[in-house]
């Protein structure tokens, strides 16, 4: 395979070879020449797990605690106002 590709048996076979490759840059995983996985090094796995925290997104179900926090502590307003039905425009 090219420098930064490796069948999986050769992997395998050589993998501190491949451990020590990725430091330098991503080792792309091959079967049947395809690519299946990638091996990167610890700096730019870091570098992931940082740009992940950065755009994690809240859940649904978190959000919506949030909002049943926010309805708890904020004062009752009563009942909204009744609903008045108003003409419609005409449309032509």
């Amino acid at each position: 395979m090219t420098n930064s590709g490796w069948k999986i048996a050769e992997a395998k076979a050589r993998f501190s070879e491949l451990v020590q490759a990725s430091g330098k840059s991503p080792q792309l995983l091959y079967s049947r020449n395809k690519p299946v996985a990638a091996v990167i090094g610890i700096d730019e796995f870091r570098a992931y797990q940082r740009f992940q925290s950065q755009t994690e997104r809240p859940t649904m179900a978190a959000l919506l605690s949030e909002l049943d926090g926010i309805n708890q502590t904020e004062p009752d307003f009563g009942d909204p106002p009744p609903r008045v039905n108003r003409p419609q425009p005409d449309f032509d």
